[in-house]
């Protein structure tokens, strides 16, 4: 992550410094970051754990439909 105020430029907003918007540990206690590392080499160990949970495709796993998912929230009235 590049930090707050990378993605609310992508978000098309105008450009902002970090220090405008949080520190991230307040961040993280809101809910916008979901890990907080302490520096780049945790944050390397973190991502390598979290990544040795994904096992890839299975050969026999079998599933509900989940296009019916679609159906559980209602259309977004923004769009129009």
């Amino acid at each position: 992550m590049g930090g707050p105020a990378t993605w609310w430029k992508a978000a098309g907003w105008s450009a902002v410094a970090p220090t405008d918007i949080g520190p991230m540990e307040v961040q993280a206690a809101n809910g916008v970051v979901d890990i907080l590392a302490e520096n780049e080499a945790d944050a390397v160990a973190q991502a390598k754990k979290l990544l040795g949970y994904f096992q890839g495709r299975l050969p026999d796993h079998a599933s509900a439909d989940q296009r019916q998912l679609r159906h559980v929230m209602p259309e977004p009235q923004a769009r129009y």
